[in-house]
């Protein structure tokens, strides 16, 4: 029995944990575990203004308070700006700034601090826009002694000033020594010649925290060769940065100036400007020097002067001395190249590449006011690369490195120049330059005026040249007609009005005669004529007068000029012939004492041209060379650049003046 006893207690007392089991989920709700430890508060005691810009340091104070323990450190942040000012309004918003309670991210980036107060160096500089104001945020939350983070971060947005930017000073050494950069005064090296740049910072914002600087497409330093560029750091503030330049194998520095830029950074995020438009920042050297060019002075000129019989003779360009080159001429220029002897030990191909060269022109005509016309200055040819002129050629040959082109001259003012090549396809930076003008000017020979006169009223007209300058104009026909050095009308016209006018018509001509240069081409002479006549009282106009004529005989220029004098008249009639008589009497001295305005002195003005206005010039040169077949023959076709321009407006003219008196008598 007390086995079965046993057993039955046993069993009632497990049903009975069952049941106790069962029951106890459905009468008592679970709670949450208490959480004893508040989170501190943080709060910003002392700061900048939001809205006026401070200097880059700045003297931050902050306290943190803690209701059930103690702050024991801190953790503060630098931004470039909040993403709200206003989280009270705002809060999803001010969320998103730095918050470490929040983010493991935002703890990963902050840093402790167990002060309440330190000088912060801020980011005084916008590198986006090169400005030297910046927007700054400063964000801190304080920590107790259980870890708790505030979660509600202490924010504060302002503007920092730098006082300036860093700036750069430069030396390289290229053989010699260190020297003082001077940009304008470039150093030059040979090709594959090494050399060292060295720099330095300086800053008004305390210290340079670092160097980076680059060529190329390449930015140093790279550490770990990532593509991402380091920052320097210098051991001290007086460090001079040396970058050696091999400027061999596969770091060789290809022809031209080469453009090394630096930059330095401060302590307030303040950068060193580089602008290869200004040279700022940057370091230049010129690699591989120049090759020379020069003409030589034995020119070859073609041309047929006026006699006919073609000439072929030299000119030298180089003799000091102006040249002229008759109209039409051809000129070969002749000249040279060679590579600077300071790259002979340097050069990269065995033999010697040849010389090769292009050529150049500008040419203008100046008109009739002094003012540059018809300007062209043409491409460098051949247009697409410099030429080896003389293919084939043996480094024996003095001729390898000459070259030759033949041009057209026209009635232009010529500047020709002439760049050599060196083999690493470098052009001499200071071309060979020749000058010269084209086409003789023309010359007149006389400018004089005369008048047909008869030596009695019923004789011939005789042709008369104007003695000591002054024409003397008669007005009473029949009372100088017979003295013979007198212009007299050779038309009267009245009016039949008692009371009208009498108009008397007078004339005389210009006569004008010249040539052309006997070095110009058979035909050349004066083709083309314009006069005028100017009085400084009345400037009276005359046939022409101030037009270009071309249909004038070659070298000869005739022009009629004609005026008319108009005065009152009252006609003698019946028995008033004695008053009428007196009337005209008076009329006459009236005239004579109030003679045209046009009348006194006067200039006359001749000019010639040695082109007419429908002749034109094939302006031509050799662009490219003639191309040669297996034996040295030429391929025959055009290798000349032709363009046809009307002279008339730009041709060679010759202008002479003489005074001319016209004086009025009864």
């Amino acid at each position: 029995m007390r086995r079965v006893k046993i057993r039955c207690a046993i069993e009632l007392a497990i049903a009975g944990a069952l049941a106790l089991v069962m029951v106890l989920p459905a009468c008592r709700k679970e709670e949450p575990p208490l959480d004893r430890n508040k989170a501190p508060e943080t709060s910003l005691t002392s700061s900048p203004a939001e809205t006026t810009a401070t200097d880059y340091r700045v003297h931050m104070y902050w306290r943190g308070t803690d209701n059930d323990g103690v702050v024991v450190r801190y953790m503060w942040y630098i931004s470039d700006t909040l993403v709200t000012l206003d989280p009270e309004t705002n809060p999803d918003a001010e969320g998103l700034d730095w918050n470490p309670a929040a983010r493991i991210a935002d703890y990963l980036k902050g840093k402790f601090t167990t002060r309440t107060d330190t000088v912060i160096t801020f980011t005084g500089f916008d590198e986006s826009r090169g400005s030297q104001i910046n927007r700054q945020a400063f964000h801190i939350v304080a920590i107790d002694d259980g870890g708790e983070i505030d979660p509600t971060p202490a924010r504060l947005q302002f503007l920092a000033r730098v006082r300036g930017i860093p700036t750069i000073q430069f030396w390289t050494n290229v053989g010699a020594g260190d020297v003082p950069y001077n940009p304008n005064a470039l150093d030059t090296i040979s090709m594959f010649t090494p050399f060292a740049i060295k720099f330095r910072g300086q800053t008004v914002n305390n210290i340079i925290t670092g160097y980076r600087w680059s060529y190329g497409s390449l930015v140093f330093p790279d550490y770990n060769g990532d593509g991402s560029p380091d920052w320097y750091i210098p051991a001290d503030q007086n460090e001079i940065v040396t970058v050696e330049l091999p400027n061999s194998g596969s770091q060789v520095i290809p022809s031209g100036i080469f453009n090394f830029k630096a930059i330095a950074r401060d302590e307030a995020g303040a950068l060193s400007r580089t602008d290869l438009a200004t040279g700022v920042g940057v370091c230049r050297v010129v690699v591989n020097h120049d090759p020379d060019t020069r003409f030589d002075p034995q020119c070859v000129l073609s041309y047929t002067p006026q006699d006919g019989v073609p000439r072929q003779v030299d000119v030298n360009f180089l003799d000091g001395l102006p040249d002229t080159l008759p109209d039409s001429s051809l000129v070969r220029m002749v000249y040279w190249g060679w590579d600077d002897p300071k790259d002979r030990a340097n050069l990269e191909f065995d033999p010697p590449v040849p010389i090769r060269f292009q050529f150049q022109y500008n040419r203008w005509s100046i008109d009739e006011t002094g003012a540059r016309v018809a300007d062209k200055l043409s491409p460098w040819y051949p247009l697409k690369s410099a030429e080896d002129t003389n293919p084939g050629a043996g480094v024996s040959d003095i001729y390898r490195d000459r070259d030759s082109t033949t041009m057209r001259v026209g009635t232009f003012n010529y500047r020709f120049l002439a760049r050599a090549f060196d083999e690493q396809k470098k052009p001499d930076g200071t071309p060979a330059v020749v000058s010269f003008v084209g086409n003789f000017p023309p010359q007149i020979d006389s400018v004089k005026t005369g008048y047909n006169i008869r030596q009695t009223p019923a004789g011939p007209y005789i042709f008369t040249w104007t003695e000591n300058d002054t024409i003397v104009i008669g007005w009473n026909a029949t009372q100088v007609a017979a003295r013979g050095d007198t212009l007299c009308p050779y038309n009267v016209r009245a009016t039949t009005d008692t009371l009208g006018t009498i108009t008397r018509s007078y004339r005389y001509y210009i006569r004008s005669g010249g040539h052309d240069d006997r070095r110009d081409p058979p035909r050349s002479g004066i083709k083309g004529w314009k006069y005028g006549v100017f009085d400084p009282n009345d400037d009276h106009p005359y046939y022409k007068e101030g037009e270009w004529q071309f249909d004038k005989p070659l070298n000869t220029f005739e022009q009629e000029i004609t005026f008319d004098i108009t005065v009152p008249f009252w006609k003698s009639l019946g028995r008033y012939i004695p008053v009428a008589a007196a009337h005209n009497a008076a009329t006459i001295d009236s005239l004579i004492a109030n003679p045209p305005a046009f009348f006194g002195q006067q200039t006359i003005t001749v000019s010639g041209l040695d082109y007419k206005d429908t002749q034109s010039f094939m302006e031509g040169l050799r662009g490219e060379s003639p191309e040669f077949d297996e034996n040295g023959n030429v391929i025959p076709g055009n290798h000349w650049i032709v363009n046809e321009y009307y002279f008339a407006n730009y041709a060679r003219r010759d202008t002479r003046q003489i005074p001319l008196y016209l004086k009025l008598v009864k």
